[in-house]
Formats: C-alpha cells, sequence, structure tokens
C-alpha cells in the first residue's frame, strides 16, 4: 500500500507541476517537457528527503519497494505522455463535434464549408451519428447528450492544459 501511495503521490506532484507550468507558459516541445518534468520530479522530492532526512514513508522503502514504486511511476507517467498528445492535438471527429457544439445547430452544407467535401467528411458524419453523439434532424446536426458530454470533457480539458478550442 506505501508504494502505491508512493506512487499517486509522485505523479500527483509531477502533474502539479506541469500544470504550473503550463499556465505560465506552454513549451513548444510539449512532449519532451513532460518527460523532463516527470523524469526530474521524483528526483527532486527523493533529493529533499535525503538531505533535510525527514522521515516520510519513501526514505523508509526497501529496495524491493523502491524497485516496484519506480516500475509504477514509470509506468504511469509514460501512459500519461502518450496519452496526453491525445489533447495536444484535436482530432477531426473531435473538430466535428467541437464545431456541431459550438453552433448548436447546423446544417450539411456548414459542415461541407468548414471542413471540406469529400468522403472522409460524410464518413465520420455517419460513425457520429450512428453512435449517437450527433443527431441528424432534417437538414440539420445537432449533438446529442452523449456527444454534449464528450465536448464539455474535451473543452474542459484545453482550458485546465491552456489549450486553444477547435484544434
Amino acid at each position: 500500500m506505501t508504494v502505491l501511495l508512493a506512487g499517486i503521490g509522485l505523479l500527483f506532484l509531477s502533474f502539479c507541476v506541469q500544470l504550473g507550468l503550463w499556465r505560465i507558459f506552454i513549451p513548444r516541445r510539449q512532449i519532451r517537457a513532460l518527460l523532463v518534468i516527470f523524469f526530474l520530479a521524483p528526483l527532486v522530492v527523493f533529493g529533499i528527503v535525503q538531505l533535510t532526512g525527514t522521515p516520510i514513508a519513501l526514505a523508509v522503502l526497501s529496495s524491493a519497494e523502491t524497485t516496484r514504486l519506480a516500475i509504477f511511476y514509470v509506468s504511469c507517467a509514460l501512459t500519461y505522455i502518450v496519452l496526453f498528445s491525445a489533447i495536444e492535438e484535436q482530432s477531426p471527429t473531435l473538430a466535428i463535434i467541437s464545431y456541431v457544439a459550438e453552433k448548436s445547430q447546423c446544417t450539411g452544407a456548414d459542415l461541407v464549408a468548414r471542413f471540406g467535401k469529400g468522403h472522409e467528411l460524410s464518413h465520420r458524419i455517419d460513425l457520429l451519428a450512428r453512435s449517437e453523439f450527433v443527431k441528424h434532424e432534417g437538414d440539420r446536426y445537432r449533438l446529442a447528450p452523449p456527444g454534449d458530454r464528450l465536448a464539455k470533457l474535451f473543452d474542459a480539458a484545453n482550458r485546465l492544459f491552456g489549450i486553444e478550442s477547435g484544434g
């Protein structure tokens, strides 16, 4: 349990450092910046623990527990970094959902004007309608409740990380 809590604490600390830095400025190379943050944050914590002699749980971990902590932390950190890249650039499907959410209703012509005409656009809209993210009513499209929740979730993530809406 100590390893799990220590790992979660280190991940939370690294996330808070990232969030703080992103509030000040957004690095051009975000993935590299995340790798540096998630590498340095635990080293700084362990350095402070060693220098101050603070009797916290991290100071009394056995070598096996330290190995488990490192494996847990590195795997979760790398997973987060990979998932972060998914919100760094908006997918075409999310761009369509965001556009429909912004307009509240739009026509097929509005979508073609915004995203261009082609098989890919009509295919994505069909998939969104089949998955019930978008409702097609006559010649208009609007977000269904699941699409509205998805748009709000990604809008919140964009605001949290200071990323412009719309990709």
